[in-house]
């Protein structure tokens, strides 16, 4: 069950304590904020490096993963369009709490698109139309931000490609959101140290 994965252990009393998400909080992986995964958008330059393709060494964080010391991978990159705060961050934190409140099959999830753009803070004033091109960008960049994992000696390479999401797939007529994870990285959501991040 995904949801056994916010749970931490408080080192004072040894108890485990369940971190829920709510309207105004969400379990995040240090590991992502650190990397600088998601970074602030400047005004001023927000044309400018919209489409800047980003690249990032995670070696350090992700090869902690299980997956990694499974394969005996020794080097993780993130690579992918520039990810902003302004919204591709509530954007996945609303994949976070969609993968945290609702029920898990398999690596799929589904929910109303409605309740998903609230879980991505957007105001349920806004129209349909302003959902969409808020949400629909943010979900091409996310799901086109790549996770590799490699190993590579004097003869031979080993590699495991992945992406943040696998796929996502909404139909406002229906109502309808869908998001699919690897298996393989659901550990990312449950990383040894979370925090609650306040949004604003």
């Amino acid at each position: 069950d995904i949801k056994k994965l916010f749970g931490e252990v408080d080192k004072s009393s040894g108890e485990l304590v369940t971190l829920t998400p709510n309207n105004n909080n969400t379990v995040q992986p240090v590991a992502l904020m650190r990397l600088g995964v998601f970074v602030p958008t400047l005004k001023s330059l927000k044309n400018s490096k919209k489409n800047t393709l980003s690249r990032t060494d995670a070696t350090e964080e992700l090869t902690r993963l299980s997956l990694a010391r499974a394969e005996g991978f020794d080097k993780v990159e993130i690579t992918g369009p520039r990810l902003d705060m302004d919204n591709d961050f509530k954007t996945w934190v609303g994949i976070i709490h969609s993968f945290a409140r609702h029920n898990v099959i398999g690596d799929k999830v589904e929910l109303p698109f409605v309740e998903f753009a609230k879980l991505c803070g957007i105001p349920s004033s806004q129209s349909s139309r302003r959902l969409r091109e808020r949400i629909s960008p943010s979900l091409k960049r996310i799901a086109g931000t790549v996770i590799s994992f490699s190993r590579t000696d004097e003869k031979h390479t080993r590699e495991y490609i992945t992406h943040l999401v696998q796929s996502a797939y909404y139909d406002t007529e229906r109502d309808i959101v869908q998001l699919q994870a690897d298996p393989r990285l659901f550990e990312l959501y449950q990383f040894d140290r979370k925090v609650l991040l306040q949004l604003k």
